[in-house]
């Protein structure tokens, strides 16, 4: 884990360093018309590559800025420094999938941003959650069985929320790396969002339909952002862990825990977005 860490501090060292010459500029750097909000682990780094392989797409200088979650006490200057400078009939994204859980961002987003469009990948809750488990695990952060994990993740996150509300500084490793069940509460979270945003500003798509159809979907996004057509190569998954199968027991809890939940979305959306419905 030590490793890890020392090494995610050695990237974010050098990204500030190549940041410096692009702060003499900000007032010429655009902003994002797109936010890719998430949800983690749902396709939102495939989505990235697909997306900006159209010509009218500029990316920023890294994919994931998290400036209105983890970096917000940088200022808007240091977030404006990651991307292209103005150029007619471009436009540029950010990409941050920790956007959407996140309870102030929204807000946040609002005063800055209050035209953005959004796009949403949502993957079944419970699969999500398995793959966000064995993510921590590669990394180091995760020592608990799967089940274990679960069972802890009340007490892991009491009070998260509420120090994140109060403190525009506080950073919550805990909450953002240990919401295995909470990160799928997909209503709850596009709730807070409808809050701050017209619902005309988003698009959601399954993750299961985005990577069984990678081009019919990445179209959709194209016709969201009223961009011309474009033939994108989609010829690899990003990101895909491989990991083994959940205890059908275990996916089976998951799956009627989530039920009324997902229910709950579908009704939100006015969407067919639900998942696994077993009897």
């Amino acid at each position: 884990m030590m490793l890890v860490r020392k090494a995610e501090a050695y990237i974010r060292v050098r990204r500030s360093i190549a940041l410096l010459p692009r702060r003499f500029d900000v007032s010429r750097r655009m902003l994002p018309t797109l936010i890719i909000l998430g949800a983690q682990r749902g396709g939102t780094t495939s989505l990235f590559h697909y997306v900006t392989q159209h010509p009218q797409v500029q990316r920023a200088v890294t994919k994931e800025i998290h400036y209105f979650d983890l970096n917000f006490s940088k200022g808007l200057s240091w977030y404006r420094a990651h991307f292209p400078r103005v150029s007619h009939g471009l436009m540029t994204l950010d990409v941050s999938p920790y956007y959407i859980f996140h309870p102030e961002v929204p807000r946040r987003l609002k005063a800055v941003l209050p035209e953005a469009k959004f796009v949403v990948l949502l993957r079944n809750p419970v699969e999500r959650s398995h793959s966000h488990y064995w993510h921590m695990v590669k990394r180091g952060y995760e020592r608990l069985s799967f089940s274990a994990a679960l069972a802890e993740e009340d007490n892991r996150l009491r009070g998260e929320t509420e120090r994140l509300q109060a403190n525009a500084r506080y950073v919550s490793f805990t909450h953002r790396n240990y919401s295995y069940l909470s990160r799928g509460f997909y209503a709850e979270q596009i709730e807070r969002w409808f809050e701050s945003f017209s619902p005309e500003q988003f698009l959601f798509i399954k993750s299961e339909t985005f990577f069984a159809d990678p081009a019919a979907e990445t179209g959709r996004v194209f016709h969201f952002l009223n961009l011309d057509g474009h033939v994108c190569i989609h010829d690899r998954i990003f990101n895909k862990n491989h990991y083994g199968a959940m205890d059908p027991s275990t996916h089976h809890a998951l799956t009627k825990y989530y039920r009324p939940f997902n229910r709950r979305l579908a009704e939100l959306l006015g969407q067919d977005i639900t998942w696994d419905e077993e009897k």
